[in-house]
């Protein structure tokens, strides 16, 4: 959003917003996702304040960031277990009532928790939006979500009796007591029910809101995909060494359920010239290198860590394919997308909603758990340097027509009661 204030609306009374989000300083997906709304909300000329678990060290926000009121409250998030868990929960959940009946704001938006009931109250005072950006809530088993592990196949069904069946074949509930596995069934239906019930709710995903949906006619969110931009430092397609094309990239969360492992264990099935670059950190980073070492991929593999996003477009500009082998259901898959907007194709595991922005060209997706269709893939898109270039160039095309951020945008501000003379559009370009 380039010219910042100067773009703002001008309004003599701006509107005023609540907003409920998680820890802003963790950088994945769905907060990304929830940072670029708060920038669109603050470019807006809405007057902001955030109810959060803690304010960052470093504002994410720049200077922008002294432009927001900030309520840090951790125990509405972590409230514990047991008895004394739930008292903490409620009176929290009362302050959080109280202080939208104090603040009066237009509208209030929730844009990273889970359902709880108290968000139903909240329509009588404010114009409610519940952003909904994951399965997880949908699912009693454990991490990772929907993924069955012994049969290796994605799980569709409600919360309800059946998953116990699922979990005599699958273990997805774990090793808990049977009151236990109970207690998360019936939370998990809570959830779903609670969200149906929801005014406003917008899905990050046709494949999200569907986990929720289930058969009901009544529910029917509004999907407003993440906004993917390009970095102003973005390495062009032409731009690119073609023996870039063999440097494979994996970016998020060093997590099993993420697919650090999938990832090398698709490296062995492709040529010694292919090298694999992780992008992130997680608790399995140090396991993760000694199953390369296992391997024999220890000269092959690299671990970056978390990189700025400047730093981040930099290496991308040295990566010839991007690799998103999530074996959990994904509500979106930023990493995706993000990579095909600097010019760079994607395979994936068919996860979750990561199929509704692959084009079968310069984007491909395999069934989950396919690691010798995914390097297939691979080599298909990078075996031709000619060839690998061209798929660059469309990888950039197609996402710049699938995720045009002023169209994305406008869906929000539409599901916010915000008319077009409220976000002009130099402030959507």
């Amino acid at each position: 959003m380039k010219g910042g204030h100067e773009l703002r609306a001008t309004r003599e009374q701006p509107r005023t917003a609540l907003a409920v989000c998680g820890d802003l300083s963790f950088p994945s997906g769905s907060q990304i996702y929830v940072l670029e709304i708060i920038r669109d909300l603050l470019a807006a000329g809405i007057k902001l304040s955030l109810w959060t678990p803690t304010k960052p060290e470093n504002s994410p926000f720049g200077t922008w960031g002294d432009e927001i009121q900030w309520f840090v409250r951790p125990a509405f998030f972590r409230h514990g277990l047991g008895v004394p868990g739930k008292l903490r929960r409620t009176r929290e959940e009362a302050r959080f009532l109280g202080l939208v009946r104090r603040m009066k704001p237009e509208n209030c938006l929730v844009l990273a928790d889970r359902p709880r009931l108290v968000y139903l109250f909240v329509p009588r005072r404010a114009r409610f939006a519940f952003l909904l950006h994951e399965v997880g809530p949908s699912c009693p088993g454990l991490p990772p979500h929907r993924f069955l592990r012994k049969s290796r196949t994605m799980c569709t069904k409600p919360p309800g009796p059946g998953c116990l069946a699922v979990d005599r074949s699958e273990g997805c509930l774990g090793q808990r007591p049977f009151w236990r596995k109970l207690q998360s069934i019936v939370r998990s239906a809570w959830a779903v029910w609670l969200v149906r019930r929801l005014r406003g709710v917008v899905a990050n995903s046709r494949y999200t809101a569907q986990m929720f949906k289930q058969g009901s006619p009544r529910f029917d969110p509004a999907i407003v995909h993440p906004r993917v931009t390009t970095p102003d430092n973005a390495v062009g397609a032409q731009q690119k060494d073609p023996q870039t094309r063999f440097h494979i990239g994996f970016i998020g969360r060093v997590e099993e359920e993420k697919g650090i492992f999938e990832a090398l264990e698709i490296l062995t099935c492709l040529p010694e010239a292919y090298g694999l670059t992780a992008i992130g950190e997680g608790a399995a980073r140090e396991r993760a290198q000694q199953r390369a070492q296992e391997l024999g991929l220890a000269a092959r593999v690299q671990f970056l860590g978390w990189l700025g996003r400047d730093e981040l477009s930099a290496a991308l500009g040295k990566i010839g394919v991007v690799l998103v082998p999530s074996i959990w259901a994904e509500g979106f898959g930023m990493a995706g997308p993000e990579a095909l907007r600097s010019g760079t194709p994607v395979v994936a595991y068919h996860a979750g909603g990561v199929g509704e922005w692959c084009d079968g060209s310069s984007s491909r997706v395999v069934g989950v758990g396919d690691r010798a269709g995914a390097a297939a893939q691979i080599i298909a898109l990078t075996g031709d340097a000619g060839a690998w270039r061209n798929a660059c160039r469309a990888a950039a095309e197609h996402a710049a027509r699938r995720f045009d951020a002023a169209a994305q945008r406008k869906l929000l501000f539409s599901a916010l009661g915000l008319s077009d003379s409220q976000h002009p559009a130099a402030l959507l370009a």
